[in-house]
């Protein structure tokens, strides 16, 4: 297997080449996922049991593994392909880390729902909005799974779900267990008005706005309590 380091994560070159070409050139250039990075630098620790909805490559759970070998991390992603380079960039790094999942959290699972595979396939998401930039090329269905279920045993949630926070930020979402919250707006896909909603009821529910950070689509934000 061929592979390209950066940040002295290993993944494979042929993963890196079905990405978007201003993804490869954040690769190439050390910058892909920066801001996630330093958060998970920043703010997470060996004691932390995280969920991961929305994985990729599988960087940033390695990253993070690799930083704090005693962190759990589960790593989740609808997307079949997504869940398959995630577990080989787990492997390809020796981290000891669960397979990747390749399910759609949800409020409430019932069955297989559509997920819809765009051009740029990091866009690709649950949410069937035509994007000019990225057209919908497939549409695959994949399995659900509560996410009370997934959160049975973790502090922390990392999310970046291309705007399906909107269907999972809500007032049936339990985070009575939750201390730590990194979250990837998605402002494109839901609005701005679906942010500050979801913003709102993270703040209501007794978190702390600790880092906001804008970027060129969509911010990150990182919360605590």
């Amino acid at each position: 297997m061929n592979s390209i380091e950066f940040e002295g994560i290993s993944v494979d070159i042929a993963n890196v080449e079905e990405m978007p070409v201003y993804i490869q050139d954040c690769i190439y250039n050390n910058s892909y996922e920066n801001d996630e990075a330093l958060l998970v630098s920043k703010y997470l620790d060996n004691n932390d049991r995280v969920l991961e909805l929305g994985c990729a490559i599988g960087y940033l759970g390695t990253f993070a593994k690799k930083k704090f070998p005693g962190i759990y991390w589960l790593s989740v992603d609808a997307n079949p392909q997504m869940a398959l380079d995630a577990q080989a960039t787990h492997q390809l790094n020796n981290v000891d880390m669960p397979k990747p999942l390749n399910v759609v959290a949800s409020l409430n699972a019932n069955g297989p729902v559509p997920f819809y595979i765009r051009e740029e396939f990091l866009t690709s998401s649950l949410l069937p909005v035509e994007l000019e930039y990225s057209k919908i090329i497939q549409v695959e269905h994949v399995p659900t799974m509560n996410i009370s279920e997934l959160m049975l045993e973790v502090n922390t949630l990392v999310f970046d779900i291309e705007g399906g926070e909107a269907n999972l930020f809500t007032e049936d979402l339990d985070l009575a267990n939750i201390e730590k919250v990194c979250l990837e707006y998605h402002d494109h896909f839901i609005g701005l008005s679906e942010v500050e909603r979801i913003h709102n009821l993270i703040v209501k529910r007794g978190f702390t706005t600790i880092e906001y950070n804008t970027k060129q689509f969509g911010s990150v934000a990182y919360y605590c309590r």
